[in-house]
């Protein structure tokens, strides 16, 4: 009988899978299984169609019963999730979850009805959430309190505890101090202006200084992520060559070419970078994704997250308005405070700052990302980079300057603005700083 349930729960899921498209209702010994079966079988069947072969006058509950519905749905949506979403065991979870299943069948069988797969994502992104809070939210007041006293207390004994984490560079993270733990940090610039470098190599390197970093990327898949990482670990290997297919510097590699690039690589691979970077290769994810997914990141030891770009996180329902950024953007402020992590979002320009900058041949302002009046302020740092070509020597540059960066003291005071000027070797996705005078 069970079986029988399960096969049915995946029908709903997957109605064209090869194995269950094939059944018919003469395979299903349980009356009310058959009714189901030979309901879809039917082209166009309904939801409602499904609920009345199920329905009776013993189970007003219908599809409810059908809990294998719900562990399909869970089984096919959770790689869209971070971490596993799975059963919930607590009693608190049981609850969240059985209050979602109502929902959701509440959805289903509503007038103008979501369709299915809708349904079953906002029901499995509701149990990640659930198994995100544990058994109960919150923590008891003298539990937290003593919390603060120890850090308190140990910050005495150790002043020179770490509360931030480098940048890459070494005048650009004396000028700032480095990456400060638990806020939430913003790299604004123009498309196609090695923002994307820039928060890359970020990420790398604290990979490479030995600790877990995350790096979400929205708009470029995994593959360029890696490649980028690989380009940069290689004097030979170059971000075309690996998108082409071809050999480096337009021609074959020799055997020596080739053990050289081997050689580079395995070290990037197998080094710390290797071992500390994750990549996630997730577009379009809606905000309470984003909030679950940095719960287990933080759960699982990542001090640092990167994400590429703002622009493309999506509200739950409705439309990114200027109130649901300002909303969006303390969530994650306080998710990165509550959380300890260092968070960094990489955000556009809109098209008029585009333009604007460009024309005027300066770094875009912070007020020329879409609704970047509301992240800035927002955020407890901002650095804006734009691209140029020196006049003199036809070098491409990176010009970097601080809008906004407060202190680690958590004193309220910002950073001195300050420019930084990076010579681009856009094949190799480098970035290497000039010391400033």
């Amino acid at each position: 009988m069970s079986d029988e349930r399960r096969v049915l729960g995946w029908w709903l899921v997957h109605p064209s899978d090869a194995l269950t498209s094939s059944l018919t209702h003469e395979h299903f010994a349980d009356r009310r299984h058959r009714a189901l079966a030979h309901v879809l079988q039917r082209p166009g069947w309904t939801i409602d169609d499904a609920h009345r072969a199920l329905s009776s006058d013993t189970d007003p509950s219908g599809l409810l019963t059908y809990t294998d519905t719900f562990d399909s749905a869970t089984g096919l949506l959770s790689h869209h999730y971070a971490g596993s979403v799975g059963r919930l065991h607590d009693e608190f979870a049981r609850k969240a979850a059985e209050a979602s299943a109502t929902a959701f069948l509440r959805a289903l069988r509503g007038k103008g009805a979501p369709n299915i797969q809708k349904a079953i994502q906002e029901h499995v992104s509701a149990l990640a959430e659930a198994q995100s809070m544990g058994p109960l939210p919150g923590r008891p007041y003298g539990q937290v309190a003593m919390e603060v006293l120890t850090e308190w207390a140990e910050s005495l004994a150790n002043p020179d505890k770490i509360r931030t984490l480098p940048l890459p560079w070494s005048d650009i993270d004396s000028h700032t101090g480095g990456w400060v733990i638990g806020k939430l940090h913003l790299v604004g610039g123009r498309s196609s202006e090695h923002k994307t470098t820039f928060a890359r190599k970020c990420a790398e390197h604290l990979a490479t200084t030995g600790h877990k970093v995350v790096y979400w990327t929205a708009e470029d898949s995994d593959h360029d992520i890696a490649g980028r990482t690989l380009a940069d670990a290689s004097d030979l290997l170059d971000t075309k060559a690996l998108m082409l297919g071809r050999g480096p510097r337009g021609r074959n590699p020799t055997e020596d070419d080739l053990a050289r690039i081997m050689r580079q690589a395995t070290a990037s691979i197998e080094g710390p970078a290797g071992k500390n970077m994750r990549i996630v290769d997730l577009p379009n994810p809606r905000i309470s994704t984003v909030l679950s997914a940095l719960n287990v990141f933080a759960a699982k030891g990542y001090r640092a997250v990167f994400f590429d770009f703002a622009q493309l996180m999506q509200p739950d329902k409705g439309e990114a308005t200027n109130d649901w950024w300002r909303q969006c953007v303390a969530a994650l402020a306080g998710r990165a405070k509550q959380l300890g992590i260092v968070l960094v979002f990489t955000s556009q320009i809109e098209k008029t700052g585009t333009q604007a900058s460009a024309k005027d041949d300066r770094v875009p302002r912070a007020d020329e990302m879409p609704f970047g009046a509301v992240m800035r302020q927002g955020a407890w740092a901002c650095v804006m980079v734009g691209a140029k070509v020196s006049k003199t020597t036809g070098a491409k540059l990176l010009i970097a300057e601080i809008d906004k960066w407060k202190s680690a003291e958590n004193t309220g005071s910002s950073k001195e603005r300050g420019t930084f000027l990076f010579d681009v070797d856009a094949p190799h996705d480098r970035l290497t700083e000039r010391k400033r005078k």
